[in-house]
């Protein structure tokens, strides 16, 4: 039996999120919202630190499990999210005039970045960049190609760093996929 390979088409607006936050729930409070733009490859990104007590205020929350976990994580790390950030209202109206219309949003999760950006957006009550049927779960593709290399840029837990590694694995794997070596 032959295996059907997928044809390697990537669409023109693909933004990879990642978030650092103070929690796991779907209404933690984000701390840090970094983005890339890519279609073949890397082509633009987003970096927005946020202020803590502008996420708290707007009633998203935090965990004590996260905030310890964060003081275990590097100093480069926590330096990144310790500058004055943006409010949280200012870094959602930043991030929907940077993805524009009709983006695809992969996170890392189906549960975690976009969720959690989702719920940001509507406590805000600001209206999503995004329609819900374009969310896209970068964790559920990396799971069906585990021996696809992953390699990190720049510093572990910054976000920006981390949406940008995860859309090069992203392609990657799509090519993978594509069966183009």
């Amino acid at each position: 039996m032959q295996t059907a390979r997928m044809p390697l088409h990537i669409e023109s607006n693909n933004i990879m999120l990642d978030l650092e936050t103070m929690g796991t729930d779907s209404d933690a409070a984000i701390i840090a919202i970094g983005a890339v733009r890519f279609d073949r490859s890397v082509t633009d990104s987003f970096y927005q630190v946020v202020d803590l007590q502008s996420s708290l205020d707007a009633g998203l929350t935090m965990s004590a499990d996260s905030i310890l976990w964060w003081l275990k994580q590097g100093d480069e790390a926590r330096q990144a999210i310790t500058v004055k950030g943006v409010s949280l209202r200012s870094a959602l109206l930043n991030f929907k005039k940077w993805a524009g219309k009709d983006a695809l949003i992969w996170g890392n999760g189906a549960t975690f970045d976009n969720v959690i950006l989702a719920n940001a957006y509507d406590k805000s009550k600001v209206e999503r960049p995004w329609h819900y049927s374009a969310n896209r779960c970068y964790r559920t593709l990396k799971s069906f190609y585990p021996n696809v290399e992953f390699q990190h840029v720049g510093v572990a837990h910054n976000a920006l760093d981390d949406a940008q590694s995860q859309a090069v694995h992203l392609l990657k794997i799509l090519k993978c996929m594509s069966g183009a070596q």
